[in-house]
């Protein structure tokens, strides 16, 4: 049977013509009506409280994300951070009409900002695509770089809960069971958010489910 790799993983090491392809997979699922309804909700409630936030994206791809907060009433500036160079020009390139978004090459682990300055940190279906290894140190930069009081969104699928089953034996089921177990290191991530943020130093919230059908 065949072995694939995650396509957003080291994003920065792909070849400029798949990362092409994979801008305009990024925008077309940022686009979708449910995706469009699940982060208004989540960044409402993020966001609730702050005036004038300073909001940082880590992983944000081709700015998709960064965009919708830049718009929230409540949010001064956004930093979109990325570690492909193609993503940060495609970036660039769809927000040029955003005053107050600014986009930025760096890494998770290493991330190109001043100590408390940030008052909110969002990794929007990123950590599923990072190297398990380096994770923790990911959740100690957004701890790092955050403001007393500052908040960190982390929002990403539930691979362990897929389903495109139609029926009890629907042979469908062993494929998406395969890929799931084979080709992502941590298809339960979301689920161990609570204590991998206890381990950061941060106070967990509760645990947020959407569906998405």
């Amino acid at each position: 049977m065949p072995t694939f790799s995650d396509p957003y993983t080291n994003p920065h090491l792909k070849r400029p013509n798949a990362l092409q392809s994979l801008c305009d997979v990024l925008e077309h699922r940022a686009a979708e009506p449910q995706q469009c309804r699940i982060r208004e909700q989540a960044f409402e409630e993020a966001l609730q409280g702050m005036a004038g936030a300073v909001v940082l994206e880590v992983g944000c791809g081709t700015g998709a994300v960064a965009r919708d907060i830049s718009k929230m009433s409540n949010v001064a500036n956004v930093v979109g951070v990325d570690p492909s160079p193609v993503f940060i020009l495609k970036a660039k390139e769809l927000a040029a009409g955003c005053s107050n978004i600014s986009f930025r090459e760096g890494i998770g682990t290493s991330l190109p900002v001043a100590d408390d300055s940030v008052d909110l940190v969002v990794y929007w279906t990123v950590l599923i695509h990072v190297p398990p290894e380096e994770i923790p140190a990911m959740l100690l930069e957004a701890h790092r770089i955050l403001k007393p009081g500052g908040r960190l969104l982390l929002a990403d699928n539930d691979l362990a809960g897929w389903s495109c089953s139609t029926s009890k034996y629907d042979p469908l089921s062993s494929v998406l069971s395969w890929y799931v177990n084979e080709n992502l290191a941590l298809p339960w991530l979301a689920r161990s958010f609570p204590q991998r943020l206890h381990s950061a130093g941060f106070t967990a919230g509760e645990l947020g489910i959407h569906t998405v059908t």
